[in-house]
């Protein structure tokens, strides 16, 4: 494995990107327990959305919002990562600066 310089930190950006990106896959709408059925064992599932509330506009707004945070995760995560494997040793000047233009 290469990099360490950073003990590898870019993956939590990495990670935060796309924990939000799988949490907002369906548009925020997701299946969770239905704690208001009374019942032993297991809760049946019904479907939960993390923007009910609010009016078609802000849920449009909100959701491309999180599209362009998750890219822009992604692009700090391989920048980081980058970056790492430069200052480990990995790559050198050359590498570390095409593989940047490459990403663009």
């Amino acid at each position: 494995m290469s990099g360490g310089h950073y003990e590898y930190r870019y993956r939590y950006i990495d990670d935060l990107a796309e924990e939000i990106e799988r949490e907002f896959e369906n548009d925020g709408k997701y299946m969770t327990e239905d704690w208001s059925v009374e019942c032993f064992g297991r809760k049946p599932l019904i479907e939960a959305d993390y923007l009910e509330g609010a009016t078609p506009e802000q849920k449009e707004e909100i959701l491309m919002e999180i599209k362009s945070l998750v890219a822009t995760l992604k692009d700090v995560a391989f920048r980081a990562k980058e970056l790492e494997w430069f200052m480990s040793g990995d790559t050198g000047f050359d590498s570390y600066l095409r593989r940047l233009k490459e990403k663009k």
